[in-house]
């Protein structure tokens, strides 16, 4: 069966499709450039859901029912405010200098720094440049730094444009579009101590049973690169997973990590809109929350539990490529740097932060960010503390 996906002129939609199976996703998305998908059925039965992403400003589109030659439209961003995770968190205009005089390292997959994150500087763990043809023109963690720190004006903006921002490639050697678990120790350390950056963003890790956790070599590492890097005064963020499950994803579980999950905003995404199809997941278990005027949802592929510290916005997450193309992800690995670049950006200007060492500076910088969290009436397994909020943000503002 073939069924094709089309601009609002009728012209060819580029993007990619995956399919879900009896509600368990395909790990392979299926790449288009001329709009034409083959659904391949699974063991005689067709999907029960296709998500389309396209390659340019559009809301990610749910697909439901299949039909052959069936044309479906994607959704134009100009149905919502693609800048509304940033506002949401109290970064409402641009301000080029959010976050200055705060260093922060991102853990993650390699790429290559230009256009708005050309001021990151991309290591590998020999402390070497990055080689440009070495990585993705878009990879996972060229998305997370222009999340966390995209320095250009208007509504792609990052969070925190102004902090010195230094990424360590931790890319699997045989598989570089995904991070090497064993890496994940020594880039903690580097940033630490021989970086000595305030903050680590880490945007990945391993979901592991709890009588492994204990004994796994690689985790072991990270636990105690983790202790020995809060007692050099650096705080560390990561992703809780993108799993329905109780128990964050290690190191976002590990002691003295803020572990963070996703939320979304019902007033923002259009029908038919992969947030929409979320958000109706969160009605159905109940799990729907306020911030302010705002409708909150939790984003129901979200690890809970243990681990799980704070919120942020984890789906319909706009990002420009250096094409100047926009487009949409969602993903814990994009709600931790909302996160991380919020602390950026309270810590940039406090004086009492920067005279602080060692591990009470790690413990002020994690207490703030406790006190910045507004609960949104989400189950405290949902939600940890909150969502955290820059002070100058109203609650009653509209996103």
């Amino acid at each position: 069966m073939i069924i094709y996906f089309a601009l609002k002129d009728m012209s060819p939609a580029t993007g990619y499709v995956t399919f879900e199976y009896e509600g368990v996703a395909e790990k392979d998305s299926i790449p288009t450039t001329d709009g034409c998908v083959e659904i391949v059925p699974r063991g005689g039965k067709l999907p029960t859901l296709a998500v389309f992403r396209s390659l340019g400003p559009y809301w990610s589109s749910v697909i439901d029912t299949f039909r052959a030659r069936q044309v479906h439209h994607c959704l134009h961003s100009e149905l919502g405010d693609t800048s509304w995770w940033r506002k949401l968190v109290g970064r409402r205009n641009s301000d080029l200098m959010a976050g200055s005089g705060i260093k922060i390292g991102i853990i993650d997959v390699g790429f290559c720094a230009s256009h708005s994150v050309s001021h990151v500087r991309c290591l590998d763990l020999e402390g070497e440049e990055t080689e440009a043809g070495a990585v993705d023109f878009l990879s996972h963690g060229r998305i997370v730094a222009s999340v966390l720190a995209a320095r250009v004006d208007g509504d792609t903006q990052g969070i925190a444009p102004g902090a010195d921002v230094i990424a360590i490639d931790v890319s699997d050697r045989d598989d570089p579009h995904n991070p090497d678990y064993g890496k994940f120790a020594p880039a903690i350390d580097m940033l630490a101590y021989e970086l000595g950056v305030d903050l680590i963003n880490i945007s990945g890790g391993a979901f592991m049973h709890a009588d492994v956790v204990g004994n796994h070599e690689h985790t072991t590492q990270i636990a105690q690169a983790i202790a020995d890097a809060r007692c050099r005064g650096t705080t560390i963020v990561a992703a809780v997973g993108n799993e329905d499950r109780d128990g964050a994803a290690i190191p976002a579980q590990l002691a003295g990590v803020v572990g963070v999950g996703s939320i979304g905003v019902s007033s923002v995404a259009p029908p038919g809109s992969l947030m929409e199809h979320m958000l109706g997941k969160a009605q159905n278990c109940g799990l729907m929350g306020r911030f302010g005027e705002l409708e909150a949802f939790c984003v129901i592929d979200t690890a809970y539990g243990n681990g799980l510290d704070a919120v942020a916005p984890g789906i319909g997450v706009f990002v420009e490529d250096d094409l100047g193309i926009l487009q949409e992800f969602e993903g814990t690995s994009f709600a931790a740097p909302i996160v991380t670049g919020v602390l950026a950006c309270a810590l940039g200007g406090d004086l009492e932060y920067r005279d602080k060492r060692g591990l009470e500076r790690a413990v002020y910088a994690e207490e703030l960010l406790q006190s910045l969290c507004k609960p949104l009436g989400l189950p405290v397994e949902r939600q940890g503390w909150g969502m955290p909020v820059l002070a100058l943000h109203s609650v009653d503002e509209n996103v």
